[in-house]
């Protein structure tokens, strides 16, 4: 049985082709890795990065830490024809990490707009507090932790991809899976993602509008008012710019595997090459995202790296 749920790695890659190919991922392992544990020291360090909204942030920089882990160093051992790997088991074990991985990407960045499109267009702020946050990141890793089960236990299966050297679910077997995983897991989530994205963008414009009138009348604007808009903006602005991001990075595979396989095609190797890349440099990018875009992530970066104490206050503006 288990031959028939893990082939095992036959690659006959070029040493020149892998070594090019293992450096680009070692790079990719160190600043991903790295970049996100620094994060979640700054977030540790820093009280006033605490609110809730960052910790769907530190969700997302654990999953990455994960994904550099169960990715990128499960692909610089398959470019080097290392057989031991993959039986039937680390097959299981490496499919599950790497598909949970994205599921829990996709559904916390899903949570992340309805969060935003809650607290800006139905003024729901007060609810978003930091034990709704933490239920909400629980029931993303309980829903994607029963999905990514399945095909161990019966509802596809996890094998080895010899083009792509990696274990994953087997996408031309048990159709009903993959349909499940590509409406359920990736397509809705992205459609209701776009809906609120598109809904805030409406209302923060309107908003944008009033206060411009506002301020022509009278002059005036009261400065608690004035600091709420400007930082839901901001955190707002932040979290689209991360979503931005994940679609960028996850658009070549989600192509490859929700499109040209299911119609028969079948993608070269430098194309799977290219869009595991693409997914795996989505786990670099984020944590040099965050200080570019966020003043306070900045200022906690310098805080902790250069051993330099922020002059702000930690009850001051968080943005």
């Amino acid at each position: 049985m288990a031959d028939d749920h893990a082939i095992v790695n036959n690659s006959n890659l070029p040493l020149g082709n892998a070594i090019i190919r293992s450096s680009v991922y070692c790079l990719l392992f160190i600043t991903g890795f790295f970049g996100n544990l620094i994060f979640l020291v700054i977030f540790a360090k820093c009280p006033y990065m605490r609110i809730p909204i960052n910790y769907f942030l530190v969700n997302l920089a654990i999953v990455d830490i994960t994904a550099t882990i169960f990715r990128e160093l499960a692909l610089i051992i398959g470019y080097f024809n290392c057989q031991w790997l993959y039986n039937y088991h680390t097959c299981n074990l490496f499919g599950f990490m790497r598909n949970i991985c994205c599921a829990v990407t996709i559904f916390t960045l899903l949570a992340i707009s309805v969060c935003r499109y809650l607290v800006i267009c139905q003024h729901k702020g007060r609810r978003m507090t930091r034990r709704a946050v933490l239920c909400i990141i629980a029931f993303v890793w309980f829903y994607t932790i029963l999905v990514c089960l399945c095909p161990i236990f019966g509802w596809n299966r996890y094998i080895y991809h010899q083009n792509q050297y990696v274990c994953s679910i087997d996408w031309s077997y048990q159709p009903s899976y993959i349909r499940y995983i590509i409406i359920v897991d990736v397509f809705l989530p992205t459609i209701i993602t776009i809906i609120c994205y598109t809904f805030i963008y409406i209302v923060v414009h309107r908003h944008s509008r009033r206060i411009q009138d506002i301020l022509r009348m009278s002059g005036s604007l009261s400065s608690a008012q004035y600091n709420r808009i400007a930082r839901e903006k901001k955190v707002t602005k932040i979290m689209f710019a991360v979503y931005i991001n994940f679609l960028i990075c996850y658009l070549p595979f989600s192509i490859i595997t929700a499109i040209l396989i299911p119609s028969g095609i079948k993608p070269p190797a430098e194309l799977f090459f290219v869009g595991t890349f693409m997914i795996d440099l989505n786990s670099s990018i984020n944590p040099m995202l965050y200080p570019f875009i966020y003043r306070r992530c900045k200022e906690a970066y310098c805080e902790v790296l250069c051993c330099h104490r922020s002059q702000t206050s930690p009850t001051s503006n968080c943005y």
